[in-house]
Order: structure tokens, then sequence, then C-alpha cells
């Protein structure tokens, strides 16, 4: 939350950006080892210090990469680069995870001891390092998509203007309810995923294997289709998908924990992990488009922001379920998807169209391929 605004407002410089990403990629090695030695040392600070570091290195890896995507790709194709972006992360995860249960199982079995069953931290980090000497090497070769020169940057231009001017406030205000719904959108997605666990464990069944074999066809299947979910909104008005997909999300959510069956909400989870979450995908595409010139600003504001809902879901759900029941962070999780499924049908359109959204109609430059495919 606190480095992402300072790795957007580095990232504006696009010969930065490269080793931005290195340097994020190293921090997060060492924050790896460091996590790695608090675990063979048992010790509780170190393990709490590298988990501090990696979060805060962690910023300075993804900003500029997104910063690079948005300036490889044209706006009416940005939905389903994002989606392959989000495709790669998610295979990413899925090996690393398998790669490290399979570790630490076998070392357990073998009585291997802790160095060799949490010896994938070490790999993890080093792997970290190839992948910022990659982008190092790479990221000069991606083709910056260059607007028209008619063609002018709403955030520099309403700096430019008096600050006040009425036009200039619009920009403002606007900007801040957008990012205040991405604040809202990431406080819904954390406030429901850690308490869903233990609702499931309380009503549906006991037995934690169960629930992550119920888990894993729908987060599988949200990476694997993502560039397909990216590619059917990128050709829907962002009003009408944002909307339809909170709505969805809120009748989701309902379902979900009224479910009796584990197939149940495996079919459920599988529905809210695929399109629901290509919301996200929508909201980064609309986000890259505040500004060319100043993009990794808007999306190190982005990132603070989301790390902010990441934090306080949690914190606010925990609250409700201790004092009105189990089932209050879902009802409020709920009740919020619903009022933005509105504000997305009523004020997006008015949103994008005074943060001067570039939308597909200006755009007359060729289009260049998604960065990552």
């Amino acid at each position: 939350m606190l480095s992402s605004p300072f790795a957007g407002i580095l990232s504006d410089d696009k010969n930065v950006r490269p080793h931005l990403i290195l340097g994020g990629s190293i921090g997060r090695m060492v924050a790896y080892e460091v996590i790695y030695g608090g675990i063979i040392l048992r010790s509780y600070w170190l393990m709490v210090g590298g988990t501090f570091f990696l979060g805060l290195g962690t910023s300075f890896f993804w900003v500029p990469l997104q910063t690079i995507l948005s300036d490889a790709t044209e706006y009416k194709y940005r939905s389903e680069a994002f989606g392959v972006y989000s495709q790669q992360i998610g295979m990413g995860v899925f090996f690393g995870a398998t790669f490290g249960f399979f570790i630490f199982g076998w070392a357990s079995g073998t009585g291997g001891g802790s160095a060799l069953m949490y010896s994938p931290l070490l790999i993890y980090g080093v792997v970290n390092v190839y992948g910022g000497l990659r982008a190092l090497k790479l990221a000069p070769m991606v083709p910056l998509l260059e607007l028209p020169a008619e063609h002018t940057d709403s955030f520099t231009e309403h700096q430019e203007e008096d600050s006040n001017s009425f036009g200039d406030t619009l920009f403002w205000l606007s900007l801040i309810f957008l990012f205040a719904i991405v604040f809202l959108e990431q406080m819904i997605g954390s406030l429901v995923a850690p308490f869903l666990e233990v609702f499931l464990l309380k009503y549906i069944s006991g037995d934690p294997m169960n629930i992550a074999i119920a888990y894993a066809p729908g987060a599988v299947l949200s990476f694997v289709l993502a560039p397909k979910m990216g590619k059917i909104a990128d050709k829907i008005n962002p009003r009408y998908w944002l909307a339809s997909t909170s709505a969805l999300g809120a009748l989701t959510t309902w379902f979900l924990v009224n479910s009796t069956e584990l197939w149940q909400f495996t079919m459920l989870f599988i529905v809210d992990s695929t399109v629901i979450s290509s919301a996200g995908l929508v909201l980064s595409k609309i986000i890259s488009d505040v500004s060319k010139t100043r993009r990794g600003s808007v999306f190190g504001t982005q990132g603070g922001v989301s790390n902010f809902g990441a934090i306080a879901g949690p914190v606010m759900g925990g609250i409700l379920w201790e004092l009105i029941g189990d089932r209050a962070p879902f009802l409020l999780s709920i009740g919020v998807e619903a009022f933005l499924a509105v504000v997305y049908l009523v004020s997006i359109s008015y949103i994008l169209t005074q943060l001067k959204g570039r939308t597909e109609e200006k755009r007359e430059t060729p289009y260049v391929p998604p960065l990552l495919r």
C-alpha cells in the first residue's frame, strides 16, 4: 500500500521501468531468503520483517510491468491484454504452488527437516531475479504505441487548466470516484475470501481437503479463461459489463453462503472466479487510459488504493463476524456489489467522459498485439 504510489511515480519514466522491475525482483529474493532464515532459526521477527519487505518490493515489480503492458497495447484490445497478463500470473502461482507443496510433502515424509521442506522459498527468490533480468533485456524491445499527434492527454491537459475551473474540478472528482470504486471492489473480494472457507468448514464439510478440491476448478479456470473473458469484455460497453458482473457477483455470493452441497459451491465458484473477476480487467483498462504520460502514477495509485481495500476488508469482515454473526460479512458484500451495479449502470459513462477516456472510435493507430502473446 505504501510503496505502490512511489513505484508509480518512478514508473512514469519509461527508461526506468525495466530497472525498477529488476530492483523489485532482487528485493523479493532477499525477502524470501530472510523469511527462509526466520523459519529455520524459528525467529518470528525475521519472518515478519521478510514478509514486510516482500510486500514493499512487490510494487516495484508489478506497477512498471502494468505500465509497459498498457503502453504496448491498443485501448480496444487492452482488457484481453490484461487477461493474458492475469493468465500468466495464474499459471505461475499454480506451478509454483504445486512444486512447493510437492517438496514440502516429500521432505515431510522422508524426515528431511525444515531446511529442505521450505527450500522452495530460495528457488522462488532465484526465479524472481531471473524474471527481472528478462524484463531488463526485453522491455526496451517492447513497441511503444504512440497516440495521434492531435490527441491530447487528459491528465496533463487538466493539470494545465486553471485549478478553479469547473472542468478541472469534475475531472478530479471523477478520478477520486473511480478510485473509490477500485477500493470497494478490492474490499469486497478481501471481505468474503478469508471468511468463506471458515463458513464452508462450519456448515458444509469439516474436511479442509474437500474444501480445497471444491475451490480448484474455479481457481484454474479463472486464469485459463482470463484472456477469453477479456476479449469478450473488450467488445461490450464497460457500463453494461461492469454492472452485469457486479449484479451477478451479489447473486452468486448469496447462493454461495446458502449452498448445502460442495458441488453446488464448486459450480457457483466457477462463475464467481471466471466471469466476475473479469471486472478487474475492465477497470484496469479504464484506469490505464486516464493518462498516457503518467500511467505509472495512475497504476501506482490504483495499487495503493487496492491494497488499502485488501487491508480494510478482512478487518471489517472480522468485526462484523464477531459482533453480528457469521453471515454478516457476506451480507455486506452483497449490499456493496448491488450498490456498485447501480453506480456502474448510471455513472460510469459520465465518469469516463470527464476523464476523457480514449474510446475505440478515437484511436486511429494500428493494433499492437498484447505484450505477453
